[in-house]
């Protein structure tokens, strides 16, 4: 196997295996930029393998409680994680009818506070339009996006796999 790196070594560009035919792999990404203030929504932002934007969403990392992001159920911590698509999940009310992305940490705090359980999912809108992060709603430490961006999500990331060579697990980097 042949892994290419990026200058720092830090980022794995692409990968290949066996020799014939010679098939280049690389994973894609996604990047969550939460706001400090969990009342106010983040940006998701896919990319594929040579950094370019595929897609990107308004995002919530705010959970129910907005307890802090060390405490069970509290706001999305923040970290490196790998991913993959799962599912779809149940009930849909709380998941959305899509596939929703399933993350395991890596590093960071989502790593130090011993948490798990995190993905990246849809769901049922928030109702009271007053909310500053209407229309999405307030999760249980996960990172909300709409019904229809879980949809795309899924698709482009699914998209990548399939005609692009791309790796199954991608990287989430939730800053």
């Amino acid at each position: 196997m042949v892994s290419v790196y990026n200058n720092t070594g830090s980022l794995l560009l692409s990968e290949r295996t066996g020799s014939n035919p010679d098939t280049v792999t690389g994973d894609w990404k996604i990047t969550v930029s939460l706001p400090s203030n969990r009342n106010n929504k983040g940006t998701l932002t896919l990319y594929n393998c040579r950094g370019n934007s595929v897609s990107s969403f308004e995002c919530l990392g705010r959970s129910v409680s907005n307890d802090a992001m060390t405490v069970t159920n509290g706001n999305t911590p923040t970290g490196t994680y790998t991913g993959y698509l799962d599912g779809p999940s149940s009930p849909s009310s709380s998941y959305g009818p899509y596939k929703v992305v399933n993350m395991t940490g890596i590093s960071g705090i989502i790593k130090t506070s011993g948490r798990s359980g995190i993905w990246i999912h849809g769901g049922d809108p928030e109702t009271d339009k007053t909310k500053s992060w209407h229309p999405l709603r307030p999760t249980h430490g996960c990172v909300r996006i709409s019904n229809t961006n879980q949809n795309t999500l899924q698709n482009k990331i699914e998209n990548l796999i399939n005609n692009s060579f791309h790796n199954k697990i991608g990287n989430i980097a939730i800053s």
